[in-house]
């Protein structure tokens, strides 16, 4: 029991840290122009982008974190992303057919699943009804330094369509 109550309380402590939602949680570095950073980074975080098929998607920034003792696959640091998606058509949408992408300095990044940080991925079977919106978050193993992350998602696997929905250094 005492590992849910420090869980609770890092949880806490991170969405304290990160401003409770009220910006995007990633910027890019001082050092780059804005023209280097328009041009390295066409998909900012929190930016809504059409998915096809009625859908919108919408991706915070990358929050690092290390994973615990207890996530799968072992990974020495991973990137939390926080996934909104919205259903702006007339039937019913299943996120858990939603393939997100990741690639971390051109190699494959496989998601990390750390239930205890609330990284879980999509489960269950949820249906997002017309007109409504459904959230969940996603990690990414990556290496220990910064790296260039690519983050793509398609609603189905079946779909040709293939949005980028965040890249910069994470």
């Amino acid at each position: 029991m005492k590992t849910v109550g420090w869980a609770a309380a890092l949880c806490t402590l991170l969405v304290l840290v990160t401003g409770c939602g009220s910006g995007p949680a990633y910027s890019e570095p001082a050092e780059q122009s804005v023209a280097a950073s328009a041009a390295a980074n066409p998909s900012r975080s929190g930016e809504r982008r059409p998915l096809g098929d009625d859908l919108s998607i919408t991706v915070s920034g990358p929050i690092s974190f290390v994973p615990t003792d207890s996530a799968y696959p072992k990974s020495p640091r991973a990137l939390g992303f926080d996934v909104t998606v919205e259903n702006h058509g007339t039937t019913a949408y299943r996120p858990t057919v939603l393939v997100l992408t990741a690639t971390a300095d051109g190699a494959t990044a496989r998601q990390v699943i750390d239930s205890t940080q609330g990284y879980a991925g999509m489960v269950g079977d949820i249906e997002i009804a017309p007109g409504a919106k459904a959230r969940f978050s996603v990690a990414f193993g990556v290496p220990e330094q910064r790296v260039t992350l690519q983050l793509s998602a398609q609603p189905d696997p079946a779909s040709r369509s293939m949005v980028m929905v965040f890249e910069g250094l994470a």
